[in-house]
């Protein structure tokens, strides 16, 4: 039966008096806090954020011991623009208003019970036939490889540099913290659980961001340039099984013995992404690839194997390497082997000091391109439209209005849009670094070298040689005189006798994208 709604009251004169306030019965106390303090935190309160980045889900691995640490300068920087992220890790907490959730605690337990009832425990344990196809196929292309080699004459071995880790954080003990690696704490909880937290991560995320094109897991010591992101996402199809990050080999797992032999994975730390549809195939096989690869060490190794089980491997084929950086771009640690222009994505291994100036450095970027655009409309030249930027744009070639109010340049869509190139860091972390030596004595950065030199007296003629070349950013020294002058720096490695150095001012963009 449907009630008839009551006439709403006649509106009081304007100088009619307010009727009281009801008075609490007598013997009846007044709560303190009468609305659910819990479906208050709920979610986190508004906040402005780029609508061009809604389809994105930032997913942020932390551990229980450590979130409270790490997380709130990630939320204060490059997350501040950031529609949907979701917090999990070890265990159950806040950090601001974002609670953390666990993944971890009887995860492979309910695995194993609905396995089991489904009846596929048993073939859960078994080697996946992925694996068997996956092996084959490698076993015929070395085969064609070998035979190859055999009939084409010598194997030409390129000189790339060495990975190993920088040698320099010895010297660097007195410098600021703002550029030193950051480690974690392996004894941690949170370390040793960190394997298994990526595969049931997944289903977590699509569960609750069922609509979401793409899904981006980072660790609590990533930077992500959101702007960047969303470039290399743009031309993509999100329905597509797509796998992107930094690729990297393993061994120790899935019966893998020799680095290489197995497929490759996304590095974790770099930022590992997945598309809608390569996480729908993957939530196919999650229960198994929980029971299969539980006594795996790593947790992004985890998760490419798991991948592999469903058809999707990582490659290098796009964006191409390099794009999510498994180190800080300070000098000491990171490769700048790139194109100046190049958009990177990530940074991993960052102090919170760090992550400030890298938000420092897209706050300035930002200005720039302000002055840039106002340059470019005195001009009346067209900076971007959709047919150049698309990924600035809306699919129907309109522009974000929600920050109409901010009167920002017409091709800026958001106070979030930095276009960050890796030129920036170089400026920021070469040019302008008062501690980057000369001469690096005892350093060597082999390989990438587009000329060489003999008979050179020592490494000041060496540096006095790479500085006449316009060319040249980076120069190696070896004691039997030989000069190598590079266009591109490779990670220093300590060498005694060896010699290195970067030369300030050279490593610039020609040609900026936006």
């Amino acid at each position: 039966m449907v009630h008839p709604q009551p006439d709403p009251p006649a509106p009081a004169a304007a100088d009619a008096p307010k009727p009281p306030s009801p008075k609490p019965a007598a013997n009846h106390q007044q709560p303190v806090d009468h609305v659910d303090f819990q479906s208050r935190l709920s979610s986190p309160p508004y906040r402005l954020t780029d609508p061009r980045w809604d389809h994105i889900v930032i997913a942020l691995k932390s551990g229980i011991e450590v979130a409270a640490d790490k997380v709130p300068i990630q939320l204060a920087t490059f997350l501040q623009g950031v529609k949907n992220i979701w917090l999990f890790g070890d265990g159950v907490m806040r950090v601001g208003d974002y609670e953390m959730v666990d993944v971890v605690t009887g995860t492979y337990d309910a695995a194993v019970k609905r396995l089991e009832k489904q009846g596929r425990l048993e073939a859960a344990r078994a080697w996946s036939p992925m694996k068997v196809k996956y092996e084959e196929e490698q076993k015929k292309k070395k085969q064609q490889k070998k035979k190859e080699q055999k009939n084409g004459g010598k194997l030409v071995k390129r000189d790339v540099s060495p990975t190993q880790e920088s040698p320099l954080s010895v010297r660097l003990e007195k410098r600021a913290k703002t550029d030193i690696e950051v480690k974690p704490d392996q004894e941690s909880m949170g370390w040793k659980n960190d394997a298994h937290k990526n595969i049931p991560a997944i289903r977590e995320l699509v569960n609750r961001y069922p609509g979401a094109e793409w899904y981006v897991m980072i660790d609590d010591d990533t930077y992500v340039f959101m702007e960047n992101l969303n470039r290399v996402l743009h031309p993509l199809n999100p329905d597509e099984p797509h796998y992107l990050g930094a690729p990297n080999t393993f061994r120790d797992c899935d019966g893998v013995t020799e680095m290489g032999d197995g497929p490759l994975f996304n590095h974790g730390g770099s930022g590992i992404v997945l598309s809608r549809g390569a996480a729908r195939e993957m939530l196919k096989i999650v229960d198994e690839c929980i029971v299969r690869y539980h006594d795996c060490f790593a947790g992004d190794v985890r998760l490419g194997l798991c991948l592999r089980d469903a058809g999707i491997l990582a490659n290098y084929k796009y964006p191409g390497r390099r794009w999510f950086n498994p180190v800080t771009p300070h000098w000491t640690t990171h490769p700048y082997y790139d194109d100046p222009c190049k958009r990177v994505v990530t940074f991993h291994h960052l102090s919170k000091a760090t992550m400030q100036k890298l938000y420092d450095i897209e706050r300035y970027v930002h200005n720039r391109t302000i002055s840039i655009a106002a340059r470019h409309a005195r001009d009346k030249l067209d900076l971007v439209n959709p047919t150049t930027t698309p990924h600035l744009f809306f699919s129907n070639g309109t522009q974000p209005n929600v920050f109409s109010h901010l009167s920002l340049p017409p091709h800026l869509p958001s106070p979030f849009s930095a276009p960050i190139h890796l030129e920036d860091m170089w400026y920021h972390f070469v040019d302008t670094d008062a501690q980057l030596p000369d001469i690096e004595h005892g350093i060597a950065r082999a390989g990438e070298q587009y000329l060489v030199y003999t008979g050179t007296k020592d490494a000041k003629h060496c540096r006095w040689l790479c500085s006449r070349e316009e060319r040249c950013v980076a120069w190696h020294f070896i004691p039997n005189g030989r000069c190598e002058v590079k266009d591109s720096v490779t990670r220093p490695i300590r060498t005694r006798g060896h010699a290195s150095g970067l030369i300030k001012g050279r490593f610039r963009c020609k040609a900026r994208t936006y």
